[in-house]
């Protein structure tokens, strides 16, 4: 084995130990009121590593999972979509075909309110009452979907 094991031990004494009395106490006894403190030996460090690694990896895998993809729909096309709602009132809507856009508040409203896309397309966003949301295209009239969740 690599690692030896280490015994800590700690006599306790009736008086307490100030710098004046530091010089003359007496060495530690090695009877039974010596408690024993800790034990490592080359197992335990073993098994304090890999319980480290393992909660490690599962703190990651915890973190590096998005959330489920909703089931939005663009045109009445079903299309996985993630929604993200900022601080400043604007959305970013992430598709699973990989494209991304950001919608600006240009009005803001309830139930209703106008947004600006990053191409300068203006959109009606409509919460329905189940939380639903409905974006409609002002010029074109393409709609997206995006349930709550």
């Amino acid at each position: 084995m690599f690692f030896t094991s280490s015994i800590t031990q700690v006599s306790h004494t009736t008086r307490p130990i100030t710098p004046d009395t530091a010089a003359i106490r007496p060495a530690a006894r090695n009877t039974s009121s010596s408690r024993l403190i800790s034990f490592t030996g080359g197992r335990a460090f073993w098994l304090t590593m890999a319980l480290s690694v393992l909660a490690a990896l599962f703190a990651s895998s915890i973190s590096a999972t998005a959330e489920p993809w909703k089931a939005c729909a663009f045109n009445d096309q079903a299309i996985g979509c993630r929604d993200v709602h900022h601080a400043n009132g604007s959305l970013t809507i992430h598709w699973q075909d990989g494209l991304s856009m950001t919608y600006r508040l240009i009005e803001e409203g309830f139930p209703r309110s106008l947004l600006r896309d990053s191409l300068g397309g203006v959109w009606r966003r409509e919460v329905l009452v189940q939380g639903n949301a409905v974006f409609t295209h002002a010029i074109n009239g393409n709609r997206i979907a995006v349930p709550l969740r």
